[in-house]
């Protein structure tokens, strides 16, 4: 038997509701400040490249903390399983601390 996901009904019904919402999600009525709480270490290694709009304010966070770790790659985009040698010398100083 065969079952749908609940985002494939969803999708096609507010499509037409995206058209109403863009220009006050455009003036920024009905965004969510990015989550910031956050009350445990973190390693964040990311290349440039793959960065997404609310990581600025994310990284700030994370670089004012002395217990979490944030390193820009100069690749200019990939994947942790690709570099493997690099991800786990962070990894090794990160559990170090």
């Amino acid at each position: 038997m065969r079952t749908t996901r609940p985002m494939d009904s969803f999708y096609y019904w507010d499509w037409p509701l995206t058209l109403l919402r863009l220009p006050l999600r455009l003036t920024g009525y009905g965004q969510q400040p990015p989550f910031t709480d956050i009350r445990f270490p973190v390693l964040f290694i990311r290349c440039p490249l793959d960065r997404i709009a609310t990581t600025a304010s994310f990284e700030q966070t994370l670089r004012q903390r002395a217990d979490c770790i944030v390193h820009m790659t100069a690749n200019p985009h990939w994947f942790p399983e690709q570099r493997s040698a690099e991800v786990l010398e962070f990894v090794r100083s990160f559990l170090t601390r």
